[in-house]
Formats: C-alpha cells, sequence, structure tokens
C-alpha cells in the first residue's frame, strides 16, 4: 500500500528521472481514504518540468477549479511564486509549493470542500517568460470526481477516464491514493528536497535516495550532517536487493558516489555510519575491499552497480543520502 501510494508521489511532485514522467504538467485531484470522506478533504497536486518547454523563468504556478470548465468561469485555488505562496478561495485551504527554475515546479493544494455535489474541472496554470523574454503559459485541465449520486449522470466513468490519463512514473505503475497523515507528511518531505543541490531516486520499499550533483572532497561527518538535515541518513545497503538498486542509481548520479559504509573504528570491520550495524560481505565487488594504498589506508566505501568499493575517505566525489518517506 505505501510503496504505491509514494509512487503516486513521485508522480504528482515530479521528481521523476529523464527515464520516467515525459508529459511537462501533472496534475492530479485527490480524494481522502473512506475514514476521511465526512470531511469533504480534497488535496490538488500540480507540477511543471519548464525544462521540457520553451519556458526558461516561471513566474507563477497555479491551481484553478471551475464548475463548468469553461475558461471565464475558472477561480484561482492556490497560486505559487518564487517568493510567496496564496490562497484565492475560503476553503480553509492550505498550500505549499517551489518555484525551481532549474527545471522542475510544484504546488500542493489541501482543503475542505463544501459537499455540494457538483462536477468541478481542475486547471494547472503556469505562466513565465522564453529565453527571449516573450510571455509564456502553459495549462492543463481534469475533471473531479463527482461527490453526490445526483451528481453522477454527468461523471460516468469518470473515476476510469481519470485513471486512463494518469501518467506512467518511473516503474510504469498504477498509483493508489491514500491521503492520510503519513501520505501528507511523505508529501511534504518530497516538496522539502533541494532538487538544485540533489538528484533523487524513484521509491525503492517506501524511500527515496539523493545523491549530490557536485564533485568534491568527501567528509563523513559533514555528508552524515547534511543528510540528517535533507530528513535522512547516509545511505546503508542492507541486502543485495538493495544494493542493485542504489548502485544503478549512483551510476545514473555519477562516477564515483560515496557511502555511509567505514571502517574509521576498526579496520577491516566496515559497519554503516548511522546505525553502526555490519556491513554484509556479499555486498562487495570484486575483491573488494582490499585497503589500497599507504596508510591510513581506504576506510570509506563508494558504490558501483557491480558491488561496493573501499576507498580513501578524503576521495573527491559525490555521496547519497536514504530518505525514509514513512
Amino acid at each position: 500500500m505505501y510503496l504505491r501510494t509514494v509512487l503516486l508521489l513521485l508522480g504528482v511532485l515530479a521528481i521523476a528521472s529523464a527515464q520516467g514522467e515525459r508529459k511537462p504538467i501533472i496534475l492530479r485531484v485527490n480524494k481522502p481514504p473512506e475514514q476521511y470522506r465526512n470531511r469533504d478533504l480534497l488535496q490538488a497536486f500540480c507540477s511543471f518540468k519548464n525544462s521540457m518547454t520553451k519556458m526558461s523563468t516561471v513566474n507563477s504556478l497555479t491551481i484553478l477549479r471551475s464548475e463548468t470548465g469553461k475558461k471565464a468561469d475558472f477561480i484561482p485555488i492556490a497560486t505559487i511564486t518564487p517568493k510567496s505562496k496564496t490562497s484565492g478561495l475560503q476553503l480553509e485551504l492550505s498550500a505549499s509549493g517551489h518555484i525551481n527554475q532549474g527545471g522542475e515546479s510544484a504546488a500542493i493544494a489541501q482543503y475542505n470542500e463544501p459537499n455540494n455535489g457538483y462536477c468541478f474541472y481542475y486547471k494547472c496554470l503556469i505562466e513565465g517568460t522564453d529565453k527571449q523574454g516573450r510571455q509564456r503559459s502553459y495549462s492543463r485541465t481534469i475533471q473531479d470526481v463527482c461527490k453526490t449520486d445526483k451528481a453522477k449522470t454527468c461523471c460516468a466513468n469518470l473515476a476510469e477516464k481519470i485513471s486512463s490519463i494518469t501518467e506512467e512514473i518511473e516503474n510504469n505503475a498504477q498509483a493508489s491514493l491514500d491521503l492520510g497523515p503519513k501520505f501528507l507528511e511523505a508529501a511534504n518531505k518530497l516538496a522539502s528536497i533541494d532538487r538544485v543541490t540533489y538528484s533523487v531516486s524513484s521509491v525503492y520499499k517506501d524511500r527515496v535516495y539523493i545523491a549530490t550533483r557536485v564533485d568534491a572532497p568527501f567528509n563523513i561527518t559533514t555528508a552524515g550532517q547534511e543528510c540528517e538535515d535533507a530528513g535522512g541518513y547516509l545511505v546503508e545497503i542492507d541486502d543485495r536487493e538493495e544494493q542493485d538498486f542504489v548502485g544503478a542509481f549512483g551510476a545514473q548520479a555519477g562516477r564515483i558516489v560515496l557511502t555511509g559504509e567505514n571502517d574509521i573504528e576498526t579496520e577491516g570491520s566496515f559497519v554503516h555510519y548511522q546505525s553502526k550495524k555490519p556491513l554484509p560481505d556479499l555486498l562487495w565487488h570484486r575483491s573488494n575491499p582490499d585497503n589500497y594504498g599507504p596508510e591510513p589506508g581506504e576506510d570509506c566505501v563508494n558504490v558501483f552497480q557491480s558491488g561496493l568499493n573501499d576507498l580513501k575517505c578524503n576521495y573527491r566525489g559525490k555521496f547519497m543520502c536514504e530518505i525514509p518517506l514513512f
């Protein structure tokens, strides 16, 4: 359940890799699970990749709704700009999001909507400029699921239609909807990741992995603190399945990507940086660890697709964090 839920999060928040989502705008209007129905809770998501369009600067990202679907009838629910966020309707609304001129922007609006039986249309509107300073705008519109039996006639088979336009995300899976507290917490955690500083993986067992984008001399203490600030810890690889996933992501992130495993305290006994649990021997690449070179030897670890390799703790490269979502 949680894995399928987080897959939806990735589609919603547009953190798909180049092999995933191929459309510039993703728009969802999600209803809560059965136990939340009496609250009339709705949550609208919109994300935009300006790197897939001619827009170079995003000025605003707005979520709107309309009872008719006509252009003149759309009313703003929430607007995100580079410096602020605003709400347009008095619906006990909370809004959050970010504008990222580097390629990905997102907005999330959560609010209580009166159960009036209408079939609403929702639009995501992005406005900005291209490299020549000319005004550009992009939009996408979907129709919400009706909320009362009286309105079902105008929304026949609508759930199936919405499902058919659900964009494929990293693993091309259909995702379930779950708007419980844990979902919201995971959404906020994903939205808070600085995608200028980090590249972000797809989801693996209710977690994501992030890797720094810039090569720098590794410092395990500093890296551990940065991972903690991002909501996680230096990656801890526990089995071959996780090694395969992390290795593939690491290969996309850079040539040398360091992890948290080390034998700084006891030579030859590699442990995870955060949990101090021992590292399984079956994860090593070829003849590693070999502690090659002069003292103090190779006390830290980087990840290859084929396994782990020991190297010096001040080696220049990127590093990877593990971010639990639940």
